[in-house]
């Protein structure tokens, strides 16, 4: 008979009333406990098979188990200590069938399911086991296959992602749920949240190679002055080249800002910062710092005078240097203003599953759902709701730059460091920040460039609320990148060594839900060749770096071969610094220009516009081949428009005059059809007024891929058989973009 369900709690109940808890001590390595991804798996498979279900009577063995959960429990016991070793489990059992199961751990997983999740009675519902031996029992969804004939698994909706353990004190009969600190976590705002949080930085300060060994560095040019206790001596200090550790906040700002540093507060604040006018947030991070023993933190909207542009200009020019040497950035990344109180958290339901197993012995198992862990790709919707911090392009740099952040979320702490990143529930996924130093440490040559895209890529969809921070926003991440490449000049968001590459950009139409919404940047704030300029995200040909399986990650396409034989790239700068504003800017290629048209036609589906540019022959001998393949005297190409709205024509589509500038070939492999492609790209420019300048509109490409098996063997013989048009159309010309 089914044990009713136990009363509704909340897990932060629960946790409270475990306040005696020892789980974590201060020896307690939290950064380098096993993770899933990082472990070697020892993959079990379900005795019931693996192409169909099981019944709704389940196959039961000795000791109250089932045959499927008595292997489980087996092998765990069988691996138990060996650390690094997971087990990723397809379970195939109905959950209708778990319910009335005389199994005693079917029944469990039931449970935790039912009451957490809701799922009462999905007859066709898989899922997974993984179960990281000592550490966590996990289960998550697999997906549900079609009703009818063979087909991919299809995730559901709703997605599961459930863990159980035995909490301190109760039983575990079968030695399978592990008593973990894996969701011991502490109410935020208590002293022992404070206390975990001490022991993330202590940890990275003993185990680490995060920060330099005295720890201390030139503090930037004003930091606020916490003192020793309270809040009253709290004052803004001009540093005047002494050095020191200090702590950076990164925060919202939300809108209207109670406290800021002006022309006409800078000497009372240097005399005293008023505290009925400190928000929430500084105060939280002041009261961290000094448990620290760090004085001196830093607060762009008090440690810059706002209404001070040559001030402004100075500081934001030293953002890299600021957040790269810090003791710490402590990020309020739940909070969408400095008056939000971070520590509100957002209750989560336990299930308390107790009874006694077939054998008569009692037990006791606790499950609760997973938590979510923030990541540059995390849909936008979520972003705004559980880490709207982590939404804005400012905080991009200060998150990549800060040799450590500690995350302070509405549901735990999140650690990120260069060596390691860690959460209060023990499941926290490599992270972008660790990945990113890795590659800075790791990469050189045209690698960097690719990783330069992948960033620019990632820094578009963010929201900023003023179009002319764009580059000031990203300049920290300029100077870090210009250190490895000494030689390079930088040029509003693309780098001379490397600029056929970076001209490639397309607006990315298929981005999944931005943090910025696509908006056209009505003031100038960049030349139109940089992707600087589009108000929208944008992608590049070379897709992310991939992993080698040798430690170096390389592109998933290649370089090949630059049409034009010069460019000249000149950028007016508007201050001193060189990663900053600019004021004007062009490029000089010289090169192939074809006179081409731009069309606009519906698609297949009668709604979407499909833009081409249709490029006349005339009459190249060297191109009868690509006549005798297209059958048509017009050679056309594909074009990704920065504005599509601007070349939408009539109900039918339009037609305008524009000229097609060759840039580079590049090859990659199409994983689709496991078929290498070439594709030129070429950059669609228009006339401006009755100037010989131009500005970009869009990227043409005009694609071949190894469809034969010669081709596969040697690419090249693609452009031979059926000459590239970009390539060898045109004549010679030089154009100034601007």
């Amino acid at each position: 008979m089914r044990k009713p369900a136990a009363p509704d709690i909340t897990f932060e109940d629960w946790i409270i009333s475990q306040q005696d808890n020892n789980s974590f001590e201060e020896g307690d390595d939290l950064l380098n406990s096993p993770r899933d991804e990082d472990s070697t798996y020892a993959r079990a498979v379900s005795p019931q098979g693996s192409n169909t279900s099981s019944n709704s009577e389940i196959e039961m063995e000795a000791e109250g188990l089932c045959s499927q959960c008595m292997r489980l429990v087996n092998h765990v016991d069988s691996i138990r200590g060996q650390s690094g070793h997971n087990m990723d489990i397809p379970m195939r059992t109905k959950l209708s069938a778990m319910r009335t199961s005389p199994c005693d751990i079917c029944r469990i997983i039931y449970r935790g399911l039912d009451e957490i999740m809701g799922f009462n009675e999905i007859n066709d519902w898989f899922f997974r086991l993984t179960v990281a031996v000592d550490y966590f029992f996990r289960v998550s969804s697999r997906g549900v296959k079609p009703h009818k004939g063979p087909g991919l698994y299809k995730l559901p909706d709703w997605k599961c992602d459930l863990y159980f353990f035995t909490p301190d004190g109760g039983i575990c009969p079968w030695g399978l749920f592990p008593t973990s600190p894996l969701y011991n976590i502490t109410p935020i705002g208590s002293e022992r949240f404070f206390k975990r949080a001490l022991q993330f930085v202590q940890q990275c300060d003993l185990n680490h190679s995060c920060l330099p060994q005295d720890k201390t560095s030139l503090l930037p040019t004003r930091v606020v002055d916490i003192g020793k206790s309270g809040l009253d001596d709290v004052k803004l200090l001009s540093t005047e080249g002494r050095k020191g550790r200090y702590i950076c906040l990164s925060h919202c700002w939300g809108g209207h800002q109670p406290i800021q540093t002006t022309s006409q507060t800078l000497e009372a604040y240097s005399t005293s910062l008023p505290f009925q006018k400190i928000p929430r947030t500084y105060q939280i991070a002041m009261d961290f710092a000094r448990r620290l023993g760090v004085r001196y933190i830093w607060i762009d909207s008090l440690c810059i005078i706002q209404d001070d542009k040559d001030d402004w200009s100075r500081e934001s020019a030293n953002m890299c240097d600021i957040y790269e040497n810090s003791y710490l950035t402590i990020a309020a990344t739940s909070s969408p203003n400095c008056s939000f109180d971070i520590f509100k958290t957002e209750s989560r339901k336990l299930a308390d599953i107790a009874g006694q197993s077939a054998t008569g012995k009692p037990y006791r198992v606790m499950a609760v759902d997973g938590l979510r862990h923030p990541d540059i790709d995390t849909p936008h919707d979520i972003m705004l709701r559980d880490w709207p911090l982590l939404s804005r392009a400012w905080v991009f740099q200060e998150r990549l730059l800060s040799p450590r952040i500690l995350h302070l979320t509405q549901f735990e702490i999140i650690w990120e460091c260069k060596d390691g990143s860690m959460c209060e529930c023990g499941n926290m996924p490599s992270s972008s920040k660790e990945h990113h130093h890795t590659l800075l440490e790791t990469l050189s040559g045209s690698a960097l460039a690719i990783r330069w895209h992948d960033m620019a890529e990632w820094y578009s969809k963010l929201s900023i609320t003023y179009n002319s921070d764009k580059l000031p926003s990203l300049s920290g991440l300029a100077k870090q990148m210009a250190k490895k490449r000494p030689d390079a000049k930088y040029l509003a968001g693309l780098w001379e060594d490397s600029l056929a590459v970076d001209l490639l950009w397309k607006r990315n139409e298929y981005a999944d839900k931005p943090h910025a919404p696509s908006a056209r940047i009505t003031e100038w704030i960049a030349p139109s060749w940089s992707w600087v300029s589009l108000g929208a995200p944008v992608h590049f040909p070379f897709g992310p770096l991939v992993s080698t399986g040798k430690g170096v990650p390389r592109p998933k396409a290649n370089w090949v071969e630059t049409f034009p034989k010069l460019f000249e790239i000149e950028c007016d700068l508007a201050t001193s610094d060189i990663t900053g504003k600019i004021s004007g800017g062009f490029i000089k290629i010289t090169g192939r220009v074809i006179q081409a048209t731009l069309n606009t036609t519906l698609s297949y589906d009668g709604i979407s516009k499909v833009s081409r540019v249709s490029l006349p022959l005339e009459g190249d001998e060297s191109l009868h081949a690509a006549i005798k393949y297209f059958n048509d005297p017009m050679v056309s190409g594909i074009v990704d428009l920065d504005y599509p709205e601007d070349y939408q024509g009539d109900e039918q589509g339009g037609q305008w005059d524009v000229l097609v500038v060759p840039i580079a070939r590049v090859q990659r492999l199409d994983e689709s059809i496991s078929q290498v492609e070439e594709v030129d790209y070429s950059l669609v420019l228009t006339k401006i007024d009755d100037q010989e300048k131009y500005k970009r509109i869009g990227l043409a490409r005009e694609k071949r891929d190894s469809g034969v098996q010669r081709y596969v063997d040697d690419p090249a013989m693609m452009w031979r058989e059926r000459p590239g048009c970009f390539a060898n159309l045109g004549s010679e010309k030089t154009v100034t973009i601007i």
